[in-house]
């Protein structure tokens, strides 16, 4: 049989290893299917080859607020902004993504030789979508558990030189009270 201490040794690691697995993942690295951003360098591109040129078509100019952010037009991945676009007329579906940001969707209507502009203001990501963030919890969470384990664990009891009841406060001049009473 196992002695207690060694059993909340044993807990202390499983949990300690658990809790930083667990929590070592933050969302981002969850991605299904990431994809790099394309280069900064890029020119702006014009995608004449989206859509016939005649009345059918308008543009659609995209910006972000961050550098290298990817635009995708109808879940299709267009290049980076800024650029601007020939896409048929109607409703498109806008997404602008960046890895340090949270994404930004919206739709803009495109009309017959018409231009329609699209400005992206990209909002930070928040804190628990960082991967520090979720270790320091997964810390705090395996120091926690081992000091609960730690205080509730029973312990053997230790032999000392000093016999129950024969510690007094005369040493100090108290006048010979009983120092500690169980």
């Amino acid at each position: 049989m196992r002695s207690p201490r060694r059993r909340a040794q044993r807990t202390t690691l499983v949990v300690a290893v658990s809790t930083a697995l667990v929590f070592s993942f933050s969302p981002s690295t969850l991605r299904a299917d990431p994809q790099p951003p394309a280069p900064a360098d890029e020119p702006k591109a014009r995608a004449a080859d989206t859509a016939p040129s005649d009345a059918t078509t308008g543009v659609l100019t995209v910006r972000a607020s961050a550098a290298a952010a990817e635009v995708l037009v109808d879940g299709k991945l267009m290049g980076v902004a800024p650029l601007e676009l020939d896409v048929p007329t109607g409703t498109h579906r806008i997404t602008v993504r960046h890895p340090d940001f949270r994404v930004y969707e919206t739709s803009a209507v495109v009309s017959a030789d018409g231009s329609t502009a699209v400005t992206a203001t990209l909002a930070q990501r928040s804190v628990v979508t960082r991967w520090w963030f979720w270790a320091g919890v997964g810390t705090v969470v395996a120091v926690g558990a081992a000091v609960t384990i730690a205080a509730f664990t029973e312990r053997a009891p230790h032999a000392g030189t000093i016999a129950p009841g024969q510690l007094t406060t005369e040493a100090i001049g108290g006048g010979g009270a009983t120092l500690f009473r169980f």
